[in-house]
């Protein structure tokens, strides 16, 4: 009986210390939410948005929602970028402790020009190799 009530405080103890310690870790940074679109509107899946001063950062869903976790709290400057648009600044973006910032984005399409090709193809004759 005293081993099982020894087991069921020491349980106890090891639950509360665990909740302290996840609630002091949760209570040092912040996050930054958003979504990045088109100038349409479109969601962009798979744009990246990342935060320079910190190497932190995150990719678009498929709804063009992203989420930057375990962000020290600080002032950021905010990229987005994707293949095919002009990346967009988002400067001075706050973090706060225990608090979640919210940063969209609209990306304007880039026109890509490519220089002219030229397809050269030989024609080869039967029963040569």
């Amino acid at each position: 009986m005293s081993r099982l009530r020894f087991l069921t405080g020491a349980s106890v103890v090891l639950i509360a210390v665990c909740f302290a310690a996840s609630a002091v870790m949760a209570a040092t940074t912040g996050k930054i939410v958003g979504r990045v679109t088109d100038e349409k509107g479109e969601p962009l899946p798979g744009a990246s948005v990342a935060i320079e001063e910190a190497r932190l950062g995150g990719t678009t869903d498929a709804d063009g929602f992203y989420v930057i976790v375990s962000v020290t709290p600080g002032q950021y400057k905010l990229t987005a970028s994707m293949v095919g648009f002009h990346s967009v600044i988002q400067e001075q973006v706050g973090v706060r402790v225990d608090f979640t910032t919210t940063v969209n984005f609209q990306l304007r399409e880039t026109e890509l020009e490519l220089e002219d090709m030229v397809v050269v193809a030989e024609r080869r004759t039967a029963g040569t190799s």
